[in-house]
């Protein structure tokens, strides 16, 4: 080496803010006053400190708490349905409600929206209406929701949302030995579990340690526990009865798709939203050319892929005017294992 050894410091903006939508889930229930409608935390403990209540119609506090009994730690929304003081608070959800808290997250990115009450065809359309909004927007995201089950209401919820948008809905409370969990309580746990599985895992045959009470088709009958399955709700069934182990059926959506199908879309939606979102207000001088923006997505298809999430991603870019250009991708991913069919042999070795 000739001459002496140099240094140079190149000074930087500061850290550039993350967007952590993977980690983040919203939850739209009552909690203790009405002091506020949006509020988020980075820490599930501090959430559950300032929400703590007695008051037992403000049913989001024990949500908090079965959430971070099963896990969850980070990054929760609460959306505020409680209204009202004294004698007039209010607990319910209206339609004015539901759309009013909706509009709260129209510029936040997350990952899963539990609504803790059954929904209404009306606010099934209202949710529904906010989700495609969302979705041309490259803001994906799926509905766990909770239902009392009927074969009409199954056949309604799953023509409305045939085309995406929910994730879960919740039929059947969960027990765990000697304690008893409402049916948004299950919710709220189910939501914990799905938020800490990794987008490329399915629910379909999950053993759910622990739990015990009526399952699917005790507390509902063959019919309805059929009809629960056929339009892409969540039943629960025993794998092996002498030890109570019982498992989640399957984990499709009214889409018919899987759950985990339908969350690896989402992420690739996600992450060239966001890609494109981080060049707005860029300088002039830094343009997304053509070679650019394939580069970009060949990036984001090499993660996923070395990730095992997706098999393939293709895309196509389209000049459609000086300064704009249309996006074709196509995304294909391993559906899930449902059915083994097997041939068995017996030889037996004669001395």
């Amino acid at each position: 080496m000739k001459g002496e050894t140099i240094i140079n410091m190149k000074e930087t903006s500061g850290i550039t803010p993350q967007n952590n939508y993977r980690n983040v889930v919203a939850i739209l229930a009552p909690f203790k006053d009405n002091s506020f409608t949006f509020k988020s935390y980075k820490n599930m403990d501090l959430a559950i400190s300032d929400q703590k209540t007695s008051v037992e119609e403000a049913v989001g506090y024990s949500y908090l708490l079965r959430m971070r009994e099963k896990g969850f730690k980070t990054d929760i929304v609460l959306l505020n349905s409680t209204t009202g003081t004294g004698e007039s608070v209010d607990y319910t959800l209206t339609n004015d409600k539901l759309s009013s808290l909706l509009t709260e997250l129209e510029d936040a990115r997350v990952n899963i929206i539990y609504i803790a009450y059954e929904l209404t065809d009306a606010q099934q359309t209202i949710f529904k209406t906010f989700r495609d909004a969302q979705f041309a927007k490259m803001k994906a995201f799926g509905l766990n929701t909770i239902m009392v089950s009927t074969e009409a209401k199954h056949e309604a919820l799953a023509a409305t949302f045939a085309e995406g948008g929910i994730y879960e809905v919740i039929t059947t409370r969960e027990d765990e030995s000697l304690i008893t969990y409402s049916l948004g309580e299950t919710g709220a746990i189910e939501t914990a579990r799905t938020a800490q599985l990794p987008e490329n895992v399915s629910k379909t045959a999950m053993l759910l340690p622990n739990v015990t009470g009526k399952l699917t088709k005790e507390v509902y009958g063959e019919e309805i526990y059929q009809s629960i399955i056929d339009n892409g709700a969540v039943a629960l069934k025993y794998r092996e009865r002498v030890n109570q182990l019982i498992e989640i059926v399957n984990s499709n959506t009214p889409t018919g798709r899987d759950l985990k199908i339908e969350r690896v879309y989402h992420l690739i939606v996600n992450e060239v939203g966001l890609m494109l979102e981080s060049y707005k207000g860029q300088d002039n001088s830094i343009t997304l050319t053509y070679p650019h923006l394939l580069t970009e997505l060949g990036s984001i298809k090499k993660t996923y892929m070395d990730l095992g999430y997706i098999t393939d991603l293709e895309f196509n870019i389209i000049k459609t005017g000086q300064n704009t250009a249309e996006i074709s991708i196509i995304l294909n991913e391993d559906d899930i294992i449902e059915k083994f069919d097997v041939n068995m042999t017996l030889i037996i070795n004669e001395e």
